[in-house]
């Protein structure tokens, strides 16, 4: 799979499925996105559990952890949460174009031209975005 054109992810709790959505399409996947983001680790040489450990003890990152996919390409998938519900959408760093506050909503702008909306805080996604530009300057230090 692709994950350049990945936009984002989420678990559909009832199914036991992550849907995909691609630039252009949806895919379902059965299996939980920690499975799903370990086989894109594993594709680029790592592990999930590896991946996340180094952040951990880089950045001193305890929750909602980002996790580089590809440092290279910047492709860094990072996780928010609903603030009604469970949900837990991982979202990829490199297409996020732009984000909007329309409380008690954000919208998410994706690099070709599509939204999500989501009942999170503008200020969680923010934070998300600054600690994977801060992951990038890893690249550039090494």
């Amino acid at each position: 799979m692709q994950e350049d054109k990945i936009l984002y992810f989420y678990y559909e709790e009832g199914r036991g499925s992550t849907i995909v959505f691609k630039d252009g399409h949806t895919l379902k996947r059965k299996e939980a996105p920690e499975i799903f983001i370990n086989q894109m680790c594993y594709q680029n040489g790592s592990t999930l559990n590896l991946r996340a450990q180094f952040l951990k003890d880089h950045f001193n990152y305890r929750q909602k952890i980002p996790i580089i996919i590809d440092l290279k390409r910047e492709i860094i998938f990072f996780p928010v949460f609903g603030r009604e519900n469970a949900l837990r959408v991982w979202l990829q760093f490199r297409c996020v174009k732009k984000i909007r506050q329309e409380d008690p909503y954000t919208y998410i702008y994706f690099e070709n031209d599509t939204f999500l909306c989501l009942a999170v805080y503008f200020r969680t996604i923010q934070k998300q975005l600054r600690r994977c530009k801060d992951i990038i300057k890893i690249q550039i230090e090494i």
